[in-house]
């Protein structure tokens, strides 16, 4: 018999989990499915059939939305992180835009920023359009830089 995987604490509410086994079928068929179920708050993970490790790793993993989250709050931390730097540097501000991936409005907006930021880094984001594109068409025409 394999050592049992461990399971890690709830991604929601930080609470202890447990794999249930939940028997299927009727008599004539045998086997388990078998679902990882938070004690606290009752999440639960995907329904495995006649894999408890495989379950439990279903349940480790991240999935792919909480990777996006996660990356929508670095992203929105940023945005913040160039609001409190504009006062002092609209560079400094631009540079910590262009770390998070950031050159427009929409892309704050599709992360989840706030207006009030939206509206400080509206003036940063544009000259950073500006010159983005000014990049643009001297590196289209190289033999045309002045």
């Amino acid at each position: 018999m394999t050592a049992a995987l461990p399971i890690e604490p709830c991604r929601f509410c930080g609470g202890k989990a447990k794999c249930n086994a939940l028997r299927r079928g009727n008599y004539r068929r045998e086997g388990d499915n078998h679902q990882v179920v938070c004690n606290k708050c009752r999440a639960r993970g995907p329904l495995i059939q006649d894999s408890q490790a495989a379950a439990i790793e279903a349940w480790n993993r991240p999935s792919p939305s909480d990777k996006k989250a996660h990356s929508d709050d670095v992203g929105v931390g940023m945005v913040i992180a160039a609001t409190i730097i504009r006062p002092q540097s609209d560079v400094y501000a631009a540079e910590v835009l262009g770390a998070a991936g950031i050159g427009s409005v929409s892309d704050m907006r599709m992360i989840g920023c706030d207006d009030y930021d939206i509206d400080h880094l509206r003036e940063v984001v544009a000259e950073m359009q500006r010159k983005r594109r000014r990049r643009d068409t001297l590196a289209a025409a190289p033999g045309e830089a002045g």
